[in-house]
């Protein structure tokens, strides 16, 4: 796919917009998409040039048919925003999505603030242009645009260039603290429990690590006791027996931690751990993003008693929001007091499938379904951590 051309007019200040393949344009901006992102008040974890560049590393690079696709808009010859894109071929099909998909909760545009009526158009007729150009790819799906995301006012124009269609994605339950939530943090039920396992196996203590080398010190154990929590499950597929799924978390805390985005929390009973939660810490934002507990300590809920101590944890250092990101899990609806529901944007009547069945090596569904009464461990009800 070639650049496109600027818009129309010979203003020094005229938008033009670029396709540019290849994995060499990732690198290559990563200066100018840290300045974008540090600039953004709204963007996440999800649209740091680090998450990308361990998404590349650890997954993308070894995914056979998978090419990055960076769209950089630009005015008055100074880098605005950055759009960053992937082709995938999934089966027979070969599509247009973004780059890190479906690993991502959220995807969205890297700038500094919403964008003008003339930029988004020449984002539109670039993307269009760039599709005319490459008859080989059968079409767009970009999912996973959260109502807060920069590019979500752009969906429409998109739609209309693209002649696509929008729909409902993923639900993304979250807990505003400092209000309501806080009756929630100290829940008697998940107090109780907590005494209960302390009686039955030793004082509890909470670890929250946020140095690299901790972290990586806890990750054999944290995958492990993922695998095996997640294997008792007939509905969803194991995040970490991938080896490309072990080397993506790796990656990611050697890349975020030094930033001080990557929290990893531990509930201990003596010296075994039975419980982790790794979050990501950014603008006042608490995301989590996977935890895990030990099955066999199931009955007492250790992973609401580490998640009831995160939030407590969470509150006291003034963090203004949990974002318990997409997933209908009902867990997370006891501690939520409300929810935002993503988009996506798909062209020629495409469907977006379950991760684990779309060719790219990603972790676990998307959208798990409800765990049957044969795949819920005993003594556990339906979402229980």
């Amino acid at each position: 796919m070639t650049s496109a051309a600027p818009s129309r007019g010979s203003d020094a200040a005229a938008w033009s917009f670029e396709l540019v393949a290849g994995a060499e344009r990732l690198h290559r901006l990563s200066d100018e998409w840290r300045a974008l992102d540090e600039a953004s008040a709204e963007g996440t974890v999800f649209q740091s040039w680090e998450w990308h560049q361990a998404w590349w590393d650890a997954m993308g690079r070894a995914q056979a048919g998978c090419e990055p696709l960076i769209g950089r808009l630009r005015r008055g010859g100074r880098t605005v925003g950055i759009l960053p894109l992937m082709r995938v071929s999934l089966g027979a099909r070969t599509v247009l999505r973004f780059l890190t998909s479906p690993v991502a909760d959220y995807h969205d545009w890297i700038g500094a603030g919403p964008l003008p009526g003339e930029a988004i158009d020449r984002v539109a007729e670039g993307v269009a242009e760039g599709l005319a150009e490459d008859p080989a790819t059968d079409g767009v799906e970009l999912d996973e645009v959260s109502p807060r995301a920069i590019l979500d006012p752009a969906l429409d124009r998109l739609r209309d260039v693209l002649s696509a269609e929008i729909e409902p994605s993923s639900r993304c339950p979250y807990a505003e603290l400092g209000a309501a939530p806080g009756r929630r943090v100290g829940m008697s039920q998940y107090a109780r429990k907590a005494r209960r396992l302390e009686v039955r196996a030793a004082p509890l203590a909470v670890d929250h690590l946020t140095d690299a080398r901790e972290v990586r010190a806890c990750l054999d154990d944290y995958f492990r006791m993922h695998t095996d929590q997640w294997r008792a499950r007939a509905d969803v597929a194991g995040s970490f027996e991938e080896a490309a799924n072990v080397r993506f978390f790796e990656a990611l805390v050697d890349r975020l931690a030094p930033r001080g985005w990557l929290l990893l929390s531990r509930l201990r009973s003596g010296d075994r751990a039975i419980a982790y939660d790794l979050s990501f810490r950014r603008r006042g934002v608490l995301s989590t993003y996977r935890a895990t507990f030990a099955r066999d300590m199931a009955a007492d809920s250790p992973g609401h008693v580490l998640l009831a101590r995160l939030l407590a944890v969470a509150l006291a250092q003034g963090v203004r929001e949990v974002d318990f990101l997409r997933g209908e899990y009902s867990y997370k609806a006891m501690y939520a007091t409300g929810e935002r529901r993503s988009r996506r944007l798909r062209t020629r009547a495409s469907t977006i499938p379950l991760a684990r069945d779309d060719g790219i090596v990603a972790l676990s569904s998307l959208r798990p379904l409800p765990p049957t009464p044969a795949t819920v461990p005993a003594g556990t009800r339906e979402g229980e951590q």
